[in-house]
């Protein structure tokens, strides 16, 4: 029976030991002796404006530009939260207790963040989720209470003046656009205060619909000459009305169901997307009004459901010029464009002094 205790004990010595290992293995930060654990990383990244930057990055990258830009985001969001956390330690001293009132607030717009009408809808959704209403109202008034913070000691104290607004304007209105940065996972912060040239155009696109299917090449070679043929038979109706345009693209949609028939109205930058051929057709003043020959084009794509190749043309509809925009236009755009610069500037400078305070180690691999 004493070795039968014994032996409890050293599983229960054992069982501590290893949470502790654990744990340790999963720490990503120390901050003011707390840590931040991989499952604390990988729920943000999860969730919010960086779960929603994570999901756009799946949908536009691959291969190891997706996995530069990840590990990219993923030290990104790691010292948000750090920075995060000091800052909430801070102003629990200034902002002890949240008004109801704010609280009430961030839930109304949880509620519409979510798509949802009514709080106990969202306290359902938490639920399916696994997080519990009291975790949820804690991490809503940390929330609040880093945005107080940050408003009380960086934003308030920042000022643009007129002069600022007026000489920016003057050294950058002939830029097409003005950036200010490039953030760590590639975000743009741009300000354009001259418009570049553009083309109204009518916009015809035809190509096979492969509906998720791994065709044998014959089928596909047969969809692309199908697909070819029905747009080399639009110069039997492009010089007619808009109607029979219209009348035309409706039965040919009908009759080629295996096609995508489309036909859109879109303002083109002179830098924009079209092929080189119909760029140089749309910025010709004599073509107003005239539609183009069909170009083959190359779209890239991972949607299963469509071909890459398409034939495209298009009818000039308008040419747009070149514009600087009136400084009444764009003023209020320049001073938030200039408060924003600002607010990162000081929130850098915060952010050094609390992570010195607060003794922080990173413990990312490529930290340590």
């Amino acid at each position: 029976m004493k070795y039968k205790y014994v032996g409890w004990v050293l599983l229960w010595l054992w069982g501590s030991v290893y949470h502790v290992i654990s744990e340790e293995i999963n720490v990503v930060a120390y901050v003011n002796n707390t840590v931040l654990t991989q499952n604390d990383l990988n729920k943000a990244l999860k969730q919010g404006r960086w779960g929603q930057v994570n999901r756009e990055l799946e949908k536009k990258l691959q291969g190891n530009e997706l996995i530069i830009r990840r590990k990219n985001l993923r030290r990104k969001v790691l010292e948000d939260m750090v920075t995060d956390r000091l800052i909430n330690d801070e102003a629990k001293v200034l902002i002890p207790v949240i008004p109801k009132s704010m609280i009430d607030d961030e839930i109304t717009n949880r509620v519409k963040y979510f798509s949802l009408e009514t709080k106990e809808q969202l306290r359902q959704y938490l639920k399916l989720q696994r997080i519990t209403w009291k975790k949820f109202i804690e991490e809503l008034e940390e929330s609040i209470r880093i945005g107080q913070y940050k408003r009380m000691k960086v934003r308030a104290h920042i000022r643009v003046s007129p002069k600022q607004i007026h000489t920016f304007y003057e050294q950058h209105k002939n830029d097409e656009k003005v950036q200010t940065r490039i953030s760590e996972i590639g975000e743009e912060i741009a300000i354009v205060l001259r418009v570049q040239e553009m083309v109204s155009v009518r916009h015809l696109y035809i190509m096979p619909i492969l509906d998720g299917k791994k065709m044998k090449p014959e089928e596909l070679e047969a969809l692309i000459i199908e697909a070819r043929n029905l747009s080399n038979s639009f110069e039997s109706v492009k010089n007619k009305s808009n109607e029979e345009i219209d009348r035309w693209l409706s039965e040919a949609a009908k009759e080629h169901d295996k096609l995508m028939v489309v036909s859109t109205v879109s303002d083109i930058e002179r830098h924009g997307y079209l092929p080189d051929e119909l760029q140089t057709f749309a910025f010709d003043e004599n073509n107003k009004g005239k539609w183009s020959f069909a170009v083959k084009t190359k779209v890239p794509t991972n949607n299963r459901n469509y071909s890459s190749e398409r034939w495209d043309r298009l009818c000039v509809i308008e040419l747009k010029k070149s514009y600087i925009k009136p400084f009444e236009q764009v003023q209020r755009d320049i001073e938030r464009y200039l408060e924003d610069a600002s607010f990162a500037r000081e929130m850098k400078i915060l952010r050094e002094q609390l992570w010195k305070k607060g003794g922080v180690k990173i413990m990312l691999p490529e930290s340590k």
